[in-house]
């Protein structure tokens, strides 16, 4: 719900309600959607890190002999922010073959805790690449797989 207000210097401004809250990418918070499908991988346990898989079809990445594979046609809401410690949160806008925009949202509250600095997002045709690297690369991840491929809450 949308209501306006006067700022200090007598300017209409539009305030919206939290429910209705803008992103960066100006795309309606509610408008999400849950990437399907999501996979998860902890191929490397020795070296402590695991991986979720989030499928963006639209995703066209470009690359270099010289440089990383790096997303043409996304915009990355807060990419400093994806990680932390204890919670991953992705949020992408994209645009379908008919131009309109679609906007992804992957946001889970970790089972254990994760090394923040250590992780990286690594992006391929379809697929957004989250590895995070776990603070205990002792305990395996395997158990909490099907939490992290749903959407569910809780684990």
């Amino acid at each position: 719900m949308e209501t306006n207000s006067v700022d200090e210097n007598g300017t209409e401004q539009k305030d919206v309600q939290d429910s209705e809250k803008m992103d960066i990418a100006g795309a309606v918070e509610s408008d999400a959607k849950w990437p399907r499908p999501v996979d998860f991988r902890e191929n490397d346990p020795k070296k402590g890190y695991v991986y979720v898989l989030v499928t963006v079809p639209e995703l066209r990445v470009s690359a270099s002999l010289v440089s990383k594979n790096k997303p043409e046609n996304i915009d990355v809401y807060n990419p400093a922010e994806i990680f932390r410690e204890k919670e991953i949160y992705l949020r992408v806008k994209t645009t379908n073959s008919d131009g309109q925009a679609i906007v992804y949202e992957y946001k889970k509250k970790l089972p254990k805790p994760i090394n923040p600095k250590m992780s990286d997002v690594k992006y391929e045709k379809g697929i957004i690449k989250l590895r995070m690297k776990k603070e205990d690369p002792s305990i395996s991840w395997a158990p909490f797989s099907k939490y992290l491929r749903s959407k569910e809450a809780t684990v």
